[in-house]
């Protein structure tokens, strides 16, 4: 939803996808409507989620305190599956991002990626754990970590962890380092950025 926010904001259509249920999915849905935020959400039977951040802004730290997530089935995983595949059809991209609920295999991400890659369509992934680890297995664009998430997937310096993943099958890994900015690792080279400014606030998006 944040990188819908972010995108619609820069002028780009967006449509957000993803699995929802009980009355936490109304409420997202409710809240991408009051957004003005197309979605097509698949219905699942269990309760979605919720996620509370505390931040300190004099501190400029944030804790995120996230439930466990619903319990999803093969059967409804299957369903947002060929769902999500008809949604590709004309996309420029689309960003996996997010940790995956309960029932989800770990290398879900990877498959939704290829199943983007063999239609022609950029995959971005956001994950950590087991799912950053297969991600590159379905061959995305960009494989997007912070330098956490990277540090718990592969051993090395940053630099060293985002080879590792590009020799996977990641085109391109785009690491964010906090205050000190991005590291991108891509076929044309390795490249470094970082803010002329000190950015406060919550990281996932929020201020």
């Amino acid at each position: 939803m944040n990188v819908a926010r972010v995108l619609r904001a820069l002028g780009r259509d967006v449509l957000v996808t993803g699995l929802a249920g009980g009355a936490t999915g109304q409420a997202i849905a409710d809240d991408l409507r009051a957004a003005g935020l197309p979605h097509d959400l698949h219905p699942v039977a269990a309760e979605s989620r919720t996620t509370l951040a505390v931040t300190d802004p004099d501190a400029g730290r944030t804790a995120l305190f996230n439930e466990p997530g619903p319990e999803v089935s093969a059967a409804e995983l299957a369903g947002f599956t060929r769902r999500y595949e008809s949604l590709l059809a004309g996309a420029d991209a689309v960003v996996l991002s997010g940790s995956l609920p309960r029932g989800v295999p770990a290398d879900a991400y990877a498959t939704l990626a290829a199943i983007a890659a063999s239609l022609g369509v950029p995959a971005i992934v956001d994950a950590d754990g087991e799912p950053l680890r297969h991600a590159p297995k379905g061959r995305p664009s960009i494989v997007k970590p912070n330098a956490e998430e990277l540090a718990r997937a592969v051993p090395g310096d940053p630099a060293e962890g985002a080879q590792a993943l590009r020799g996977q099958g990641a085109e391109a890994v785009v690491v964010s380092m906090g205050a000190d900015g991005l590291l991108a690792v891509t076929g044309e080279g390795t490249f470094r950025a970082r803010m002329p400014y000190a950015v406060r606030g919550n990281p996932t998006g929020g201020r």
